[in-house]
């Protein structure tokens, strides 16, 4: 996958501006976290790239298929955990027996193992919040797109999870941009913050994260990474 540019992005809708004249690029392979004030317009930045709302400007070097992961809601209730899982997969033609058998190679390191015919209702959040992901990542694409992937966990677990993502997500070919309100877990997931201001949404500054990966709890106790997440919030606070 080439890099992924985005340039003059702009995006109204009626008489408002939500996102105004934005431009960042998205190197092959890493991560990039969009942080500011609710109503600033990251999410709305997530879904055009995702290309599910019209804009102006362009985005350019994005692959076929791309992961989405929308705040809520994901999982079909209907479902059973393991038919939602596979549901990227058939969708795309591969058979049921095939989809399964590609999901349940994953499931056991996603902590999802015993639980494929669940419903989404009985799984814990964090449960819940790994499932929504690696329905997300069976889609099989180059670039992930994740809105507040872990806004409704608790902190303790959220934090849970931002150890897990790591981990996991060292094995997967892919880039990602997230969408968050936690300066620390944009700190800790990414190698690049933009932070926004708005609305209309516009770029106030951009922070790189030169902390090696896989990061580790570790890392949240360093000067270095108290630095740049004071770095990151006072960026976020100034007016």
């Amino acid at each position: 996958m080439s890099e992924i540019t985005v340039r003059n992005l702009t995006v109204k809708y009626d008489d408002f501006v939500a996102v105004e004249d934005v431009s960042f690029d998205v190197p092959h392979g890493l991560h990039i976290a969009l942080v500011g004030p609710s109503g600033c317009g990251k999410s709305t930045i997530l879904k055009s790239v995702a290309g599910l709302i019209p804009y102006t400007g362009t985005v350019d070097g994005t692959p076929e298929r791309i992961g989405y992961m929308p705040q809520k809601g994901v999982l079909l209730p209907w479902y059973t955990v393991m038919k939602n899982l596979t549901l990227p997969l058939t969708l795309r033609g591969i058979s049921e027996k095939e989809a399964q058998k590609k999901v349940e190679s994953h499931l056991e390191e996603f902590g999802l193992k015993g639980f494929e015919d669940k419903y989404p209702s009985v799984l814990s959040g964090g449960m819940y919040q790994r499932a929504a992901l690696l329905r997300t990542l069976m889609v099989e694409a180059p670039l992930i797109l994740l809105d507040e992937p872990f806004g409704a966990v608790d902190a303790l677990n959220r934090r849970r999870l931002w150890l897990w993502l790591e981990e996991r997500r060292m094995g997967w070919d892919i880039s990602t941009i997230m969408v968050t309100h936690d300066v620390e877990e944009a700190v800790f997931l990414s190698d690049i913050v933009i932070v926004l201001d708005g609305p209309p949404a516009r770029i106030k500054k951009v922070v790189n994260v030169p902390l090696p990966h896989p990061r580790d709890i570790h890392h949240m106790g360093t000067p270095q990474f108290a630095h740049l997440a004071e770095e990151v919030l006072e960026a976020v606070i100034e007016r």
